[in-house]
């Protein structure tokens, strides 16, 4: 999976599907980079699926919003095989991230993902 990094990805994604569960948002829009490329010059890299993380201020302190991040990161390599190649998915942490269960978290982004990759 690709590491979603550029302002304008995660920005691209505003507009996108969304799913909303109680501990997070999952967003995900067709990558756009690689559509006008020959396929000779498309990189493996760009057409796996990319993830991002968004977890703003309002969540919590800096080790609250870092122990998100790394929660979401985990389920998200779990989760790895049902993301869809050539597609971005951004994750948008809230509080309750924190004190949800792990496993429990992990069957939300499963569901979640299940559900948005059905509205292709």
């Amino acid at each position: 999976m690709r590491i979603l990094k550029k302002r304008a990805q995660f920005i691209r994604a505003n507009k996108a599907q969304r799913i909303s569960k109680t501990s997070f948002t999952l967003k995900m829009v067709k990558t756009n980079s690689v559509s006008n490329l020959p396929a000779f010059m498309i990189s493996e890299n760009e057409t796996k699926a990319g993830i991002g993380y968004t977890i703003t201020k309002k969540t919590g302190n800096s080790p609250q919003r870092n122990r998100i991040k790394r929660r979401f990161r985990a389920a998200s390599n779990i989760c790895a095989h049902l993301f869809k190649p050539n597609y971005d998915y951004v994750l948008i942490g809230r509080p309750k991230a924190l004190t949800t269960p792990f496993s429990e978290l992990v069957k939300d982004l499963k569901n979640a993902v299940r559900k948005i990759n059905k509205t292709i």
